[in-house]
């Protein structure tokens, strides 16, 4: 029993560890079909999926350099529902909202601040992008 207690307790700090590191993203999400960037490599600093009948959430820690300006760009192509795609953090609630096709906008990075990134689907097929890159 306490093993399997220990076990448990040891996934969840791993799995915590990986989620506050932008490496493990939390999906509350039905879909017929579903592809997203993986959150390293040439797509560390883009979030791209393609979808098909998908309503949910998708949560994730994205990982910006602190006291930095990022630019980002939201565009999105779908042929039916709709996809808003938010960045916030726990203390300040959302901080930039993109839900129009072609947006961009600007944010300065504060110190000891978390940004996550929240995809909300309601019944959409198709597909977004959200990029940034540092100025």
């Amino acid at each position: 029993m306490i093993k399997i207690l220990g076990i448990f307790v040891a996934a969840a700090v791993l799995g915590y560890i990986l989620y506050i590191n932008g490496f493990l993203v939390v999906n509350f999400k039905a879909a017929v079909y579903y592809k997203g960037s993986l959150p390293y490599g040439k797509g560390k600093n883009r979030k791209r999926a393609e979808f098909a009948s998908c309503s949910g959430t998708i949560k994730q820690v994205i990982r910006l350099k602190k006291g930095k300006t990022y630019n980002f760009a939201f565009s999105k192509k779908l042929t039916k529902g709709d996809v808003t795609v938010e960045i916030g953090t726990g203390r300040k609630g959302t901080v930039l909202r993109f839900d129009r096709d072609g947006q961009t906008a600007t944010l300065f990075t504060e110190e000891g601040i978390r940004y996550r990134l929240t995809a909300r689907f309601k019944k959409a097929t198709g597909e977004y992008t959200l990029s940034w890159d540092e100025r």
